[in-house]
């Protein structure tokens, strides 16, 4: 990596908490066998001749990737020849060990050891290199990766990788060669002169990838490994679960085999809506707003796919005046849990909001009292320092509207009156003072938190939303008390999802009680009733709802539940 890349990267590093250590560093260059002068590069393969440069080398062999496995991969002696045990091919810095195999290896590689001590077991290597040819923008490339402890060696691996490349070559291609820097100019004598092989010197004498351990965002316990070139950049996650980042696409090679996450797309509907068949969860809203959603600029989608199937999705939006992330509707496949997935997603997320999103400076989510000790004990684990902010009581009821009557309720109510959405906006988003009732400032509506700011409004705002404000206040003067309701399409079906802010009993039952009343002069059939609260009005919204007919709670070890606002920076 060049100078003024390295202090760019440097920076980004520290603007984004990013903790890492570099690790080891590589020299590489470019040789080119063309048929065509291209800026005074002229290479005919045709014209390679090896014989004088073979007759100088070591003897080497080539490896199988049977053996390969065998006796480099398993052999704990062949760590001695691989900086930090990390074997490095075509930008990919994989551990030296055997479950990496299947990430290493491809079909045509060529893999070769001096015969010396071939791959015995008990003999310490001295030597390997590896190679194949990939596809880029320019042409074909053989990329390959010499390990040598001496010079002599150093020279036959790179002439053999020469040699192996022009016997499959079909046509023009560029030879590359990654070593350490001490051996660089061992492998540049090798070259010299050989015909049809002629250095490109455009970049300067050479070029270096850095190979570095990292751990993105302080409130991540995600390892990974990041390794760097000019103009790009690709990073290699963990030892077991790697993944590397190419074109806005994480790719994890999982112990299950490859995992893809990506930006979603409209076509992954069928895929999602049969993610959320799986998990069985009648209160999952993601198929009634996923295309919506893509839609909104606010708003990141992801998607974690192995092969054609999705197998975990991902959603969050950006509040706060693009200061906080929310993040929602996290997925995964019941037949891929504990793999790894949830965390490519969380990985990748943060990625993508700090490209598009700079001034994101903290992440926020809410979590459901079922998943919250299992949240509490992964963010230990991890050493995620998130916080916890503070927590509602929700309760659900199912309403039968038809039968409802809520005429003796609403004659002992507290005067309550509508509060219009641009009201809404100018006297409790703009108002200083509204901050006392919301705890934390924080308004939170669908499972959603909100800080009660104006940035906000566009945010919370829905065309169907119910606002009510006590009148005895007015807009005036101190809130009192205040709630807004919605209805949501879930799997189950129609659900009016309500929060409740008040300073005594009276006005929060009023609320509810006006709350439910918007909810059945709107509603087209049956609908479940929920109401978010602070946990010392759970027991007056329980009452308020007691005896009205046509409204029956859920049952019991369903109907008081909570939900947990967690916040991290």
């Amino acid at each position: 990596m060049e100078l003024g890349e390295l202090q760019n990267s440097v920076s980004k590093i520290c603007a984004n908490k990013i903790r890492d250590k570099e690790r080891y560093g590589l020299d590489y260059d470019f040789f080119q066998n063309t048929k065509s002068e291209i800026k005074k590069i002229f290479v005919d393969p045709e014209q390679v001749n090896f014989e004088h440069k073979l007759q100088n080398c070591s003897k080497l062999r080539p490896c199988p990737k049977e053996e390969f496995e065998k006796k480099i991969l398993k052999n704990a002696v062949t760590s001695s020849i691989f900086p930090n045990n990390i074997l490095v091919i075509d930008w990919q810095p994989f551990e030296a060990i055997p479950s990496n195999i299947g990430y290493i290896a491809q079909d045509r590689d060529r893999y070769f050891v001096d015969s010396s001590n071939c791959c015995q077991s008990h003999l310490h290597p001295s030597s390997f290199s590896l190679g194949r040819f990939v596809q880029v923008v320019c042409g074909m490339v053989w990329s390959s990766t010499i390990y040598a402890k001496d010079s002599e060696l150093c020279q036959s691996h790179v002439i053999h990788q020469l040699m192996s490349a022009s016997q499959t070559a079909k046509g023009n291609f560029l030879f590359s060669t990654y070593q350490d820097p001490s051996l660089t100019k061992y492998y540049r004598e090798v070259l010299n002169d050989i015909p049809g092989v002629t250095r490109i010197n455009d970049e300067g004498p050479f070029q270096k990838m850095a190979v570095t351990d990292v751990l993105f965002f302080t409130n991540s316990n995600m390892g990974s490994r990041l390794f760097h070139r000019l103009g790009s950049s690709a990073a290699l996650f963990s030892r077991k679960d790697c993944f590397f980042w190419t074109n806005k696409r994480l790719i994890s090679c999982l112990q299950e085999g490859q995992v893809v996450v990506r930006l979603a797309k409209a076509s992954d509907f069928d895929e999602v809506l049969k993610l959320s068949k799986k998990l069985k969860d009648t209160f999952d809203y993601v198929p009634y707003r996923f295309h919506k959603r893509l839609l909104e600029p606010n708003r990141i989608s992801l998607v974690a796919e192995k092969g054609t199937e999705v197998v975990g999705f991902e959603e969050c939006s950006i509040v706060d005046g693009e200061k906080s992330v929310l993040v929602e509707a996290g997925r995964v496949d019941p037949n891929h849990r504990r793999h790894g997935i949830l965390g490519l997603l969380r990985a990748l997320t943060p990625v993508l909001i700090r490209e598009k999103f700079p001034k994101v400076v903290r992440t926020r989510y809410t979590v459901w009292s079922g998943a919250y000790q299992g949240v509490r004990k992964t963010n230990q684990k991890h050493n995620i320092c998130d916080k916890e902010l503070y927590h509602y009581d929700f309760l659900t009821y199912k309403v039968e509207p038809e039968h409802v009557s809520l005429k003796y309720n609403l004659e002992n109510c507290s005067k309550l009156q509508p509060c219009p959405k641009e009201e809404f906006k100018k006297r409790i988003l703009e108002n200083a003072s509204t901050s006392s009732l919301f705890p934390n400032n924080m308004l939170v509506i669908d499972w959603q938190p909100f800080k009660a700011i104006p940035a906000n409004f566009k945010s919370i705002v829905q065309d169907q939303d119910r606002y009510f404000v006590d009148s005895s206040n007015g807009l005036a003067r101190t809130l009192t008390s205040f709630s807004l309701g919605r209805f949501v399409q879930l799997v189950r079906g129609m659900m009016w999802t309500s929060t409740i802010y008040a300073r005594d009993s009276k006005l929060c039952q009023s609320h509810v009680i006006h709350q439910l009343m918007s909810a059945c002069q709107t509603a087209k059939g049956s609908f479940l009733f929920s109401t978010f609260q602070d946990p010392s009005l759970t027991r007056h919204c329980e009452e308020a709802l007691t005896d009205i007919p046509g409204v029956t709670k859920m049952k019991e070890e369903e109907s008081t539940q909570k939900m947990f606002i967690f916040e991290g920076e």
